[in-house]
């Protein structure tokens, strides 16, 4: 079973096209993603960042394009999977505004 559960993840990590690491991620969460661990977290420092957009196609909130300071934050490594998310939202995720949560 070692096998079968590592071979997605090397797949996932591999140069193969997008089709097929897409799919591995598929197995890799059906099977229980290992990656899935409270230390996934990376420390993204504070600091100033470039926030928005200047091309004529941006959407209309990403306008204007602005320097900005962003405080210190902790992020993932890995894409959110289905498994976290319904975990997310089992918890309250979004408390009360949870319906107008991705509204304009």
């Amino acid at each position: 079973m070692t096998l079968a559960r590592n071979k997605p993840y090397e797949l996932i990590d591999s140069n193969t096209s997008l089709e097929e690491r897409f799919e591995a991620g598929e197995i890799a969460g059906a099977l229980g993603d290992l990656r899935i661990k409270t230390d996934n977290m990376v420390l993204v420092k504070e600091g100033k960042f470039m926030r928005g957009s200047s091309a004529a196609a941006a959407h209309h909130n990403e306008k204007p394009q602005r320097e900005i300071y962003l405080d210190y934050f902790i992020i993932g490594k890995y894409p959110v999977t289905h498994e976290e998310f319904r975990g997310f939202l089992d918890d309250c995720g979004y408390g009360e505004d949870r319906e107008n949560m991705w509204s304009e």
